[in-house]
């Protein structure tokens, strides 16, 4: 679906002395053309209380040469239609696009129901991964559940102390349930196309939001998934813009000798390739950066050349070709041990392998 949700209200910025300028001149920008149509589109709601289907639902309200001016590739969209409302109660909230304007291939200009102007490619909700995973903001999925994804996530344990950092506030996934494509099953018995079928092979190990690896426990609530190299070209693993590239400001308030870490990757890199690393800020003012580097830290199930801990698939274990989560646990040196790590980001690499933390442990 490449529109969005939400009812068309609120304050338009729209400058009628701009439009009458722009009215006279043969040659109109785009986004003043929006601005004249989204007006038009508020007076036949006002009118009428439908949104128009089309241009000719406007006679009457917009002059026929303006309509007849009006640039090709247009699209409209209900901000009532039941998959507009869902995403409206989702956290992509107001940024739903009611008209849409194709100005070249894969570029898009959208008109939020607030009257807000923005670009996006094909689908705009790449615009807005880091609020909700395109992959989740689907009506199915939505109509199942469209909370936040930290929302989701079980309590924390007991169990757990300062070392184990909370990664539950930044989560972008679940890591009980598959994410990557997104789930096949919307919950009410409907398959949706090109959704996984399986959760994680690892998840039965991390259902009660605890692992322990070589005595070292972990908080296992929620998954950090980041982009690697999305292609426009369509070479790569994947088009379009799915996950963030970058999460930052993740809390530890600690010091720290290592860092360690329940990491894994979607698809393929060069040996050695960074494909993500963390960025501390310490106390002092000071950074540094871990990184995390693909055949040693980090790599897809596909690999068995994993230098780390892999603690999932095991070695020579029968796969199926379809996608695969692998779980390894990294360890990471701190090259400043005595100065307390104040925040961490997780940022992407931008390999052709996409990166994800599941849970990181102080020691």
């Amino acid at each position: 679906m490449r529109l969005g949700t939400a009812m068309l209200a609120g304050v338009i910025w729209f400058n009628s002395s701009l439009v009458s300028k722009c009215a006279a001149s043969s040659e109109k920008p785009p986004e003043v053309m929006l601005r004249i149509l989204f007006e038009a589109c508020r007076v036949r709601v006002q009118q009428t209380g439908k949104f128009p289907s089309g241009l000719r639902d406007l006679a009457g309200v917009l002059a026929e040469n303006q309509r007849r001016n009006m640039p090709e590739g247009l699209e409209f969209h209900d901000p009532d239609a039941p998959d507009n409302r869902l995403f409206r109660a989702s956290p992509l909230g107001s940024r739903t696009p009611c008209l849409r304007l194709c100005l070249r291939q894969d570029q898009w200009l959208n008109v939020a129901y607030t009257g807000w102007i923005y670009r996006s490619k094909l689908y705009w909700q790449s615009e807005y991964v880091d609020l909700i995973p395109r992959p989740f903001a689907n009506p199915d999925l939505l109509r199942r559940d469209c909370r936040a994804i930290p929302a989701r996530a079980i309590p924390r344990s007991p169990e757990c102390g300062p070392g184990q950092i909370d990664l539950v506030p930044h989560c972008n996934a679940i890591p009980t349930g598959p994410w990557f494509y997104r789930p096949a099953d919307d919950g009410a018995g409907h398959m949706i196309t090109n959704g996984e079928k399986n959760p994680p092979g690892f998840h039965d190990r991390i259902a009660s939001g605890l692992y322990r690896d070589n005595d070292i426990l972990f908080d296992v609530r929620g998954a950090i998934q980041l982009d690697g190299l999305v292609s426009e070209t369509y070479q790569g693993i994947r088009w379009y813009r799915s996950y963030p590239t970058n999460i930052t400001g993740i809390v530890a308030a600690r010091t720290a000798s290592q860092l360690h870490l329940l990491t894994g990757a979607i698809g393929t890199a060069k040996p050695r390739a960074v494909v993500a690393f963390l960025r501390l800020h310490f106390a002092s003012g000071e950074t540094a950066l871990l990184p995390l580097r693909y055949g040693e830290e980090i790599a897809s199930a596909e690999d068995s050349c994993v230098l780390a801990n892999r603690i999932y698939p095991a070695a020579g274990a029968p796969r199926d070709r379809r996608i695969e989560y692998s779980l390894d646990h990294a360890c990471l040196q701190n090259p400043r041990p005595m100065d307390p790590i104040s925040t961490i980001d997780f940022v992407s690499g931008l390999q052709t392998s996409h990166p994800y933390i599941v849970a990181i442990t102080f020691e």
